[in-house]
């Protein structure tokens, strides 16, 4: 939803002039669950990964996530340890160590 005015430089709401596009929380949360249900974001222990990571280890961890029953029957202890596991492995790979 774009800014139909240009509010004065005291007014309250001038944050909008600069900000570009403003949207409706609910379309926001809407978009961003879908992000998370699809996969194209994937939260691992350190950070949320997208689109724009490696794409090898976005496969990896959507590999991992759908092995234990990703979306309908997951088991999330079980996906977390599993996850916790490739971060250790990969720990020099994505945080330079």
């Amino acid at each position: 939803m774009e800014p139909e005015v240009d509010y004065e430089d005291n007014d309250p709401r001038a944050w909008r002039n600069v900000c570009g596009e403003t949207r409706l929380l609910g379309e926001l949360l809407t978009e961003w669950r879908e992000k998370f249900e699809s996969l194209d974001w994937v939260a691992s222990s350190e950070k949320v990964w997208n689109e724009e990571m490696n794409a090898e280890n976005h496969a990896q961890l959507q590999r991992i996530i759908r092995e234990h029953g990703w979306p309908h029957d997951f088991r999330r202890e079980e996906c977390k340890e599993a996850l916790l596991a490739w971060d250790e492995e990969h720990q020099d790979d994505l945080y330079g160590a």
